[in-house]
């Protein structure tokens, strides 16, 4: 097997870039990678297996998808939420099983709780639970609208952040509308 065939393979790709960089830390030193490649163009070799290696990494990093999940209280109207079914289940008093269950068949857990959940995305701001559920209560219609966010809050109902945030502040009806409040998430103890 030829040296151009064997950088196609990832492996391979990790073996030259090793030899040629004598390290391993290939993030750590991409400026200096793509800097070489740029000043040797007739290093393909080199170019080929930063290619092959950029791709394997991709593909071996996909990142699974996480939930926030959240619990409502029909009955008194409080809102619970964790980054597990575990924990939440665990603050209501119900097993996961419970919680996963009644979030895909669309019932109450337990008679009173309805169970939501929320994709936490991998381009959100922060990587830690949210602090606070968003609520946005139409006053004409009576319906209530629920976010992890106020950015969230503020897409669903069509407004900025900012005016979100100002509103609930200062306790004013947004739109002639909506009432801005937050909740804290309690915690498990």
């Amino acid at each position: 097997m030829n040296k151009l065939s064997l950088v196609k393979t990832f492996g391979g790709a990790v073996t030259h870039l090793e030899e040629t960089f004598k390290t391993l830390e290939f993030p750590k030193i991409k400026k200096r990678i793509l800097k070489y490649i740029k000043d040797n163009p007739e290093d393909s070799e080199t170019r080929i297996a930063w290619d092959t290696y950029s791709k394997g990494a991709r593909n071996t990093c996909r990142r699974k998808k996480s939930y926030v999940w959240y619990a409502e209280d029909l009955a008194t109207g409080k809102h619970y939420g964790d980054v597990t079914s575990k924990k939440l289940g665990e603050q209501i008093g119900a097993t996961q099983d419970m919680i996963i269950f009644a979030y895909a068949q669309r019932r109450l857990t337990k008679g009173r709780y309805k169970i939501t959940r929320k994709e936490v995305s991998s381009g959100s701001r922060s990587s830690r639970p949210q602090k606070f559920n968003w609520f946005a209560e139409d006053t004409i219609t009576g319906d209530v609208l629920v976010a992890g966010t106020a950015l969230a809050l503020a897409n669903m109902i069509g407004t900025s952040e900012a005016r979100v945030v100002v509103h609930r502040k200062k306790e004013k009806i947004l739109d002639e509308r909506y009432k801005i409040t937050r909740e804290k998430i309690k915690k498990a103890q």
